[in-house]
This record gives C-alpha cells, structure tokens and sequence, in this order.
C-alpha cells in the first residue's frame, strides 16, 4: 500500500567513498568527516523535490559490507545529573501521560526493530531482546566482548533508544517507564561511532547507507512491525546531484519502500540535529520553513519520470507544495538533505521540541536556528518530547555504581570531567515508534498508513496546522488511542490556514413595530402627564369655594 505524502525526517555525517552513517543525537557531539560544506543561505539548490526509490530493493545479508571495523574508542558509560531525583517524572514523561495510555495498551505482541548501534540488557527493566544481527563486526567475527550478534551495546546509543521504547517500570523506585514496556525489541547493530575501519582514520564511523539499507530489509524479513532508526546521514543540497553517496542512497530508498509497502512496517527515522558550531559539520546548514497557507495542486503538470533513478522527483499532489511547482515546500532552497528523513513516503520522520513546548530548530521569535537543534524539512511529519530524557543504563560510570537508580542515566561523559545531558532528535523518534506499537497492538487490523495517519491526525499541531520544524505537532499517545480515526482526510487541507474574505453586512434589522411601541407607550405616558396638571387647579379651586377648610 502507497502511503498518502505527507510526513518524514534524520541527519549525520559523509564519509569519503561510502557514507558513514552517524547518530542523530545531541550528547556524542563527533564531528563529521570535513569537505563536505553547507551552500549559501537558502540558495537554489537545483533540488526539485522528494527522491524516488529504486523498484528492487537490497538483500537482507548480514554483514559489515566488506569493511574490517575495530574499536577506536572505549566504551561509553551512563552517568546521573548533580540534581536528579529519578522519582519525579521528567517534563516529557509528564506530557505523555504515560499512566493513562498503558491502561489502553502496553505494545504486547508487537516487535520493534531497533537498528541502532546494538542494545546492551539491563536485567528487571529491558530483557528478553532478540539479536537480530551486527553489520559492525559481521557473523562470526564478534563485537565488543564477543559475538553478539546485536546484543552489546558500546555506544549506549541503541540501548537509550531501546528503553525510551520499551523499558520496564520498576515500581517504588522511580517514575521511568518505557512507551510500550510489552513490546518486543529486536536489535541491530549497524553503526558505532566508536569503532571505525582498521587502520583507518578514527573519525570515521562504522557504518554506511548501504549497509544500512540491507539492515532494513532485514528487520523487515524478521518481522518486525515498527522499525525504529535514530541514524542518518547529511548532504549539502547544492551538491546533491553530483553526490558519489546518492547511489547508495536510492538503495536505502527501496530498502524503505520494501519494508513500509511490502512489509506494512511503519518505519520511525529521526530528524536530527544541527551542527552549526562545528565548521567542518555537514549537518549545519538549517532549511527554511513555508507557508502553509499556499498550495498548489498539480494532477498534469508532473515532470515525465527520470531516466535516471538517482534525480529527485516529485509526484501528483504533493502537499508539502506552496506557491509552484517550482518550489514546492521550499525544496529548491533546502541547504541539507537528510536520508532516511527525506524518504517521506515510505517513513515518519520526528522533529524535537524542548520542555517550553518550542520547536527545538525555532527560537522563541519564530525565528529558524543556524547553530543548533532539529534539522528541519519539508519531510517532517511530527514532534516529541527531547531533552533532559532517561534511559535505561546497562553501563553506569564510577560515581552511579551502587546507586539506587543506577540502572537508569540521564547523562553520558562531555569530556574534561563534564556531563552532557541526553538530548536530541535520536531520543524524540522511539517515542513515536512506542506510540506506533501501542496502536498497532490495540488496532491490530491497521496498516501502517492508518497508523502513521492516526498519530498525525491526533498531534498537536502548530499554528498553521503544520511546519517543516514539527511536522504536524506534538505527539499525543492517549488521543491517538482514544479518538476514532475517522474517514480519511487531507490533514494539509483540513489544518492549512488562509485568508478569510470579509463577512456579508447583515441585513438591517427590522424596527418598525418597536418604533410603533414606542411612539404608543410614549403618547400614553404624555397624556397622563397632561391629566396629573390639569387635576391640580381643579383641586385648588375646590377648596377656594369651601372656605379652605379640610
């Protein structure tokens, strides 16, 4: 089934012959590979709109694409904030109100994919995970203590992701909890940016589209009904067109197509994050909004199909097109294309927003940021809750050993001796992929369209209804549970705003039998006014002719 257009988003970094993929996430801060800088602000770009995938998609195998990996750095551990009392809930526990949507559902019977950097178990709060494979080491060769096959988590990227998805409660203890506790997870080791190629250069990560698509392909062969993804790789827009990447790119295309039309998963890809600070980031360069209140339809005036699979098209009625089909959603004034966010119709790409409820790509002002936050795209489809999260810990550091909660983290080593805090679009998009299972558990007769609708439908949107910063708004799990889907409906139709054309004046309304009232009340009145003086004299004189006595 063809998913209607309207939703997406994810972000990191290029390598020099095959792109390495990179984590969507705030708290590694790992700069990308140099050379691969942003054009200038919101230039054409050349880039007509979304890409077409290619019509086969890769093979399902296991392996590191032919590239030897090894550690290159230690181990990361999971670490608590100074002030952090794990027993209060967190601002987005809190607007999840994830007590209410559990006694709906819990995600039982519904397997998660979690393709990440592998997950790590944390015995009492995310057991039972299935290895579904490592494309780091590859079968056989073994990962970080051994072969894993997926279940040994060195970055504690994928494990973070995990939990956030899955975690159980542990009642009495703290207040965290996972979005769908009764899911099953099914983890994939496919990038790290702790190992590298041997030999190679440490700044590269393991990791690259191609073996990301095969990873997808076969998280779909597993089975898995949602799949989630926190990784992603960035292109400055303005070289798009003559990018060696996007071969593989349009492999990762039919790997997504494959598992969304084929397998029915609805696939959550991250947003990611802005880089600005770092002036080699290729994922620094912020897109621009539109304006939702233009749109323009267009059944006949679509370009013949390319010959060439790798040109971005666009097709019938898309909704993300404003004022023509030249710029539609402010396409050709993208600085950075993000995979897999792009691939629109085949994925739900998620956007952040911080605890003031703000866009993490927007400043108050509304303005776009350059320097940090969500990337932002006319591929977004909806938001989540992402800074100061918890997670489940399957590696505490020196100082959270033998602490009540040190099965949990709230922050992960920033280097001489600082903590950074877990924030970022990789953390925001499990949410939304344990809000996918929880539907699908509940509805289990819902394809994926209806589901991925469903939670877009029932978000709290922006303002105009939609924005390429949160898509169609927050998150809302207990609406989308609870609120009958409805017949199907154009969202960008049904929320777009616009420019309402002045009311018809009113007729005049009709006073002639008020008037007539009142012209009788006030004759009436006159006359009992004249009748009280004239009895006054009549009185007087009375009286004169009986000599004034009483």
């Amino acid at each position: 089934m063809t998913r209607k257009p309207g939703l997406g988003a994810a972000v990191r970094r290029q390598g020099m012959r095959a792109t390495a993929v990179g984590m969507a996430a705030v708290f590694f801060g790992i700069s990308p590979i140099p050379g691969t800088g942003a054009p200038p602000a919101f230039a054409d770009n050349g880039v007509t709109g979304p890409p077409q995938a290619l019509d086969s998609p890769p093979s399902d195998e296991v392996s590191n694409g032919g590239t030897d990996y090894e550690q290159k750095n230690l181990c990361r551990t999971g670490e608590h904030q100074p002030d952090t009392n794990f027993k209060n809930p967190t601002w987005g526990q809190r607007s999840l109100d994830l007590d209410a949507a559990h006694r709906i559902s819990t995600g039982e019977g519904v397997s998660v994919a979690v393709i990440d950097t592998g997950v790590t178990e944390v015995k009492g709060r995310l057991e039972g995970v299935e290895g579904g494979g490592d494309y780091i080491r590859g079968e056989g060769q073994g990962g970080h203590g051994g072969d894993t096959n997926g279940l040994d988590d060195c970055d504690l990227h994928g494990t973070f992701a995990a939990g956030i998805i899955a975690a159980k409660a542990k009642p009495g203890a703290d207040s965290f909890v996972g979005v769908a506790p009764d899911a099953h997870i099914i983890s994939i080791r496919q990038s790290s940016d702790l190992f590298g190629p041997k030999g190679g250069d440490n700044n590269i990560p393991a990791g690259t589209l191609n073996t990301l698509a095969h990873a997808v392909v076969h998280a779909a062969n597993k089975g898995a009904q949602v799949i989630n993804i926190s990784i992603d790789s960035c292109f400055a827009a303005g070289n798009w067109q003559q990018n060696d990447n996007r071969g593989q790119d349009m492999i990762l295309g039919a790997a997504l197509k494959y598992a969304a039309e084929v397998k029915d998963a609805v696939v959550v890809v991250a947003a990611g994050n802005l880089q600005g600070g770092s002036k080699d980031a290729t994922c620094k360069g912020q897109n621009p909004d539109y304006d939702a209140t233009q749109r323009y339809d267009y059944d006949t005036a679509d370009p013949a199909p390319p010959t060439d699979p790798g040109t971005p098209t666009y097709g019938p009625k898309n909704p993300f097109n404003t004022a023509s089909p030249e710029n539609p959603a402010n396409w050709t004034t993208l600085q950075t294309v993000v995979t897999p966010a792009w691939w629109y119709q085949y994925v739900l790409t998620v956007g952040w927003v911080d605890r003031s409820g703000q866009p993490a790509g927007v400043d108050p002002s509304g303005q776009a940021k350059q320097d940090s936050g969500t990337i932002g795209g006319p591929w977004v489809g909806i938001a989540a809750p992402g800074d100061n999260m918890i997670s489940v810990n399957p590696r505490p550091g020196e100082d959270v050993v033998g602490k009540p909660n040190a099965d949990l983290a709230d922050a992960t080593p920033a280097g001489d001796g600082k903590l950074q805090t877990i924030q970022g679009t990789s953390f925001a998009a499990p949410i939304v992929a344990g809000a996918a299972a929880l539907l699908r558990s509940l509805h289990p007769d819902w394809n994926r369209v209806q589901v991925i609708e469903q939670l877009e439908r029932t978000a709290i949107h922006p303002p105009r209804g939609r924005d390429n910063y949160v898509g169609y708004g927050l998150v809302d799990i207990v609406a989308a549970l609870t609120q009958e889907p409805g017949p199907a409906v154009d969202l960008m139709q049904q929320y777009a705003t616009k420019r309402l054309p002045p009311p018809v004046p009113p007729a005049l309304p009709e006073h002639r039998p008020r008037n007539f009232a009142i012209m009788v009340s006030s004759v009436a009145l006159l006359l009992l006014a004249l009748g009280a003086v004239v009895s006054i004299p009549i009185r007087d004189a009375r009286r004169n002719r009986t000599g004034g006595k009483k």
